[in-house]
This record gives structure tokens, C-alpha cells and sequence, in this order.
């Protein structure tokens, strides 16, 4: 059997034990979180960045450029909403921010484009002055 001394040993060794064990786990949470919260502003850092610099870009009205620009800022963002609860107020500021310049953009990238889209459609509609003066003059098809 213990004696009481031994016994009064053992528990101060178990709380010393259970401490330790408290604090290395403490240690390890406060590590993984604070790597987490620096992913995260990195994440909110590259969407501000994708944003302003595709923002200062020579827009070129495409689709196929609209469509890369789109998957551009989609993968950003998906980065940036994972972490959004991690980030400080004045980085979740950035990232709105950075949401409503891209909103902006995105309307007016929509905007050209059906606006180029309708000068196609028009230009194609519209025969060639020249021909329609030839078709007149000579008939259909008779000159080339």
C-alpha cells in the first residue's frame, strides 16, 4: 500500500503530468491557428492584387479573355471566402472591397461585350454599300 506521503506524490504528479499535457496542446492549437490566419491574409492579399491589377489592365473585350479573367478571380476568391472568418476586420474590409471593384468590372466587361456583340450582329446585317450598287446597276450576282 501507499502512504500518505506517496499517495500526496503520485497526485501532484498526475496534476503535473495533466498541466503539461494542457500546455502542449494549447501550444499546438495556437500554432496551427495562427498559420491558418496567415493563409488566409495571403489568400485576401492575391485577391486584392488580382483585382487592381486586372482592374489597371488594357481591357481587351473578348469572351475568351472575359472567361479567364472570370476563372481568375473565382479561384481567388474561393481562396479568400475559405479564411474569411480567420482575417481581421480591415482585411475582410479589403476583401468587400475587393468584391465590389470586381462587380464594377464584371458589368462593365458584360456591358462591351454585348455592346460588340450587337455591331457584329449589325455590321453582318448591313450588305456593302458597293455590292448593293453593283446588284442595282447590273442584277443580281452579274458582277463580281
Amino acid at each position: 500500500m501507499l502512504t500518505r506521503g506517496c499517495y500526496k506524490k503520485n497526485i501532484q504528479m498526475t496534476k503535473i503530468k495533466v498541466m503539461i499535457t494542457a500546455l502542449i496542446g494549447m501550444a499546438g492549437f495556437t500554432a496551427c491557428n495562427s498559420g491558418a490566419t496567415e493563409v488566409a491574409k495571403q489568400d485576401a492579399v492575391n485577391l486584392n492584387t488580382y483585382v487592381d491589377s486586372v482592374e489597371k489592365l488594357t481591357p481587351v473585350y473578348t469572351v475568351a479573355n472575359w472567361s479567364t479573367v472570370d476563372n481568375g478571380y473565382q479561384e481567388r476568391a474561393l481562396l479568400a471566402e475559405k479564411n474569411l472568418a480567420t482575417l481581421e476586420a480591415a482585411d475582410k474590409a479589403k476583401v468587400e472591397e475587393s468584391k465590389v471593384k470586381y462587380a464594377a468590372l464584371k458589368a462593365k466587361y458584360e456591358t462591351k461585350l454585348k455592346e460588340n456583340e450587337m455591331e457584329a450582329k449589325t455590321a453582318a446585317a448591313t450588305p456593302d454599300y458597293r455590292q448593293v450598287l453593283r446588284n442595282r446597276l447590273f442584277g443580281e450576282g452579274k458582277m463580281g
